[in-house]
């Protein structure tokens, strides 16, 4: 019930059956992880000065309940959490990932923004495979925040992560025709850049079958349809991708 923000059934629970306070699912998320996540402001500071919880302790992928907080989305959450909490504010789960970074892939320009202007969170910082705030958000699909991000930190634009993708790269591959768009057309970002393997931003398209990003840019750069990169030691052409889909060596982890 914690997930669900019922804070009169939570209190009921918690009374009748105490024992339950700091039980975990599956996953290793408690009541107050899940709260933080998808509940709501009165639950969460009903589990933490009521109940004593610990909004330090780790749930799943080693997430407090501020980065769960980042992640779904709650701005009142963040923010009192960031007051009664400021030491959760630069923590990282288990990926290097920080509360900026998944609020930029998940969650909302008003979060992203609190963050940097307020808590003077760096989108800079590199989370998972070497990827900052604003290669998450394109790689989130999350347009607003990428053009908060340009406008306010262009000098992010460009940037690649570990792997040689920048964002233009993974917004072909699993963000939307909208941020692809506008990463083209207003910060003239190149589609025939190469990333790892010599992928360009086409054959990303084509590698996780996002049809109207592929139609943009087949119309757009037609030069680009007949590229290929190399794996191995062999040459593959855009159409040969589907192959590595839902592979190890597939672009879906990368």
């Amino acid at each position: 019930m914690c997930s669900h923000g019922s804070s009169d059934v939570v209190e009921n629970l918690a009374t009748k059956h105490p024992e339950l306070i700091n039980s975990v699912d599956e996953e290793n998320n408690n009541g107050l992880h899940l709260a933080s996540r998808q509940g709501s402001l009165e639950t969460v500071m009903y589990l933490i000065e009521t109940l004593k919880m610990d909004p330090s302790v780790r749930g799943l992928f080693g997430r407090n309940s501020f980065i769960n907080a980042c992640y779904g989305g709650h701005l009142q959450i963040v923010k009192k959490l960031a007051t009664k909490h400021p030491e959760l504010i630069n923590t990282v789960d288990e990926n290097n990932d920080n509360g900026l970074h998944l609020a930029s892939g998940r969650g909302s320009l008003e979060i992203v923004m609190y963050l940097i202007e307020t808590l003077t969170m760096d989108p800079t910082v590199k989370g998972e495979y070497g990827r900052n705030s604003f290669i998450y958000a394109c790689y989130g699909g999350k347009l607003e925040i990428v053009k908060y991000l340009a406008t306010e930190h262009p000098e992010l634009i460009n940037t690649v992560d570990e792997y040689n993708y920048n964002g233009l790269h993974l917004a072909s591959r699993q963000g939307n025709l909208e941020t692809v768009m506008y990463m083209i057309e207003s910060l003239k970002m190149d589609p025939a850049v190469n990333g790892s393997f010599g992928r360009n931003s086409y054959i990303n398209a084509c590698s996780s079958g996002k049809l109207e990003i592929v139609k943009y840019l087949a119309t757009k750069y037609p030069a680009l349809i007949n590229t290929f990169f190399f794996f191995g030691n062999k040459g593959y052409t855009p159409h040969d991708t589907t192959q590595f889909i839902n592979t190890k060596v597939s672009l879906n982890r990368r």
